[in-house]
């Protein structure tokens, strides 16, 4: 994917690693659940695709099994 959307500089994640195992290069984008970063996976040197799910859904009944199922189809 080529580029980073308008104002992704400004993102507080990019730069940072997370858990020791990510470390977020940019932001791809954003929907109504979260947003989606372009990230380095540390230990094995792979790009990966690393979503992060808005607080306010995170606490919805049935959210963490939908969430699990979606990602458990991009494999």
């Amino acid at each position: 994917l080529v580029g980073s959307p308008r104002g992704a500089a400004a993102d507080p994640l990019v730069g940072t690693t997370i858990d020791d195992k990510y470390e977020i290069l940019s932001l791809l984008g954003r929907g109504g659940m979260g947003a989606v970063y372009r990230a380095r996976h540390v230990l094995v040197d792979e790009e990966v695709a690393f979503k992060v799910i808005d607080a306010a859904h995170a606490v919805r009944p049935g959210f963490r099994e939908r969430f699990v199922n979606e990602a458990k189809t991009m494999l």
